[in-house]
């Protein structure tokens, strides 16, 4: 009874919370759209050549990425994939590395006692090999010695290989798109890695299957087993951006304030190929 009776109480201060925060995702999505109306109107079509007078002024170019120069040795991948970009020179790269692991499972649920009405919760644990990016620690698991730990595992999961990269994204600190610096922040905030990315030369002890490298280790129930994919800009495409830039730096572009939208909203666009106002508005 004191439960429905606090939950009755506190059901008002949670109604007004989910109106503020349902009004101010409203807001956002409002703000947004007026400054992709004012960008519409308003965005400059610029060349591949830095121009100060449109410093501050949302613009729009498609340009070639200027490799020469470029430093790209941060976002290499190590270990058995030092050698996997030596003829190319990436903005970025990413990363999906797993290893077949056991995972364990608990499921708890309430059942009715036989005797006194009363229920008790009866826990129970399952056991599977799945594909994961993270290592899993086994010395944790509860039931080892379930039929479904030795069926369906059998042994414990191994260390993470020191020489095999984590699952992410790496991007260079900047780069030149014709004039323009393009700094490292919006590659991470805004530019899709989708060209798969595979050496052009055999890598010891991985078997190339599409664009995923595999790499059996022969433990029980394939445990242990490794896969690892691949991805980057295309080098040889050009890249359209929309922004602003400063003393030839891009940057984000806000909208002009007005009174629902007191600080205005951001508007930045980065993305492969050459692409036109209607396809972007």
């Amino acid at each position: 009874m004191e439960g429905a009776m606090m939950c009755c109480r506190l059901s008002p201060c949670f109604m007004i919370l989910f109106i503020l925060l349902l009004g101010r995702n409203e807001q956002t999505a409002v703000c947004q759209q007026k400054a992709i109306d004012e960008g519409r109107n308003s965005v400059i079509q610029a060349d591949c050549r830095y121009d100060p007078k449109n410093d501050g002024k949302l613009i729009m170019w498609s340009c070639n990425l200027e490799t020469e120069g470029l430093d790209d040795s941060s976002i290499q991948p190590f270990g058995d994939f030092e050698n996997l970009t030596d003829d190319q020179t990436y903005v970025g790269i990413s990363r999906r590395v797993q290893m077949r692991q056991c995972v364990e499972k608990k499921k708890s649920e309430k059942k009715k006692d036989p005797i006194g009405g009363g229920t008790t919760t009866v826990t129970t644990y399952s056991y599977s090999v799945q594909w994961k990016e993270r290592p899993i620690d086994s010395s944790t698991f509860k039931k080892k010695r379930s039929d479904s730990f030795r069926r369906n595992c059998g042994i414990e999961n191994p260390r993470w290989p020191n020489s095999l990269p984590r699952s992410g994204e790496s991007f260079v600190d900047q780069a030149m798109l014709g004039g323009y610096t393009v700094p490292k922040q919006i590659f991470e905030k805004k530019l899709l890695l989708k060209t798969p990315l595979t050496s052009t030369e055999e890598i010891p002890g991985w078997t190339l299957n599409g664009d995923i490298y595999n790499k059996p280790v022969g433990l029980q129930n394939g445990i242990g087993d490794l896969q690892v994919k691949f991805k980057s800009n295309d080098p040889s495409a050009p890249m359209t951006f929309v922004g602003t830039s400063m003393n030839g730096q891009a940057e984000v572009w806000n909208s002009t304030p007005t009174w629902l939208c007191s600080e205005g909203s951001s508007l930045m666009i980065i993305k492969e190929g050459i692409a036109t106002k209607e396809e972007l508005f």
